[in-house]
């Protein structure tokens, strides 16, 4: 007769968990989550790449309208004057 009230729970390997997460924007999964999870907490080093990449491609993507912006109102504003 078994008095243990409790089931043993089923532990999901390795392999199972990283196929449960979803792949992360480096494409590496194993190495993604070996650094956010078993290193502890620590951002993967290509995401933050990827990521730091994506900012400096839309902070130049802005400065680069806001020129365009103001050459196109000086355009004008000189046509305006020889008119």
């Amino acid at each position: 007769m078994n008095l243990w009230p409790f089931k043993k729970r089923q532990v999901m390997t390795q392999e199972e968990w990283l196929a449960s997460k979803p792949m992360p924007p480096c494409g590496h999964k194993e190495l993604h989550y070996h650094w956010e999870h078993t290193v502890g907490s620590f951002p993967c080093p290509k995401c933050t790449a990827i990521r730091e990449q994506r900012a400096k491609e839309e902070k130049e993507n802005r400065l680069a309208d806001k020129i365009a912006e103001r050459v196109v109102k000086l355009l004008l504003e000189r046509k305006d004057g020889q008119a």
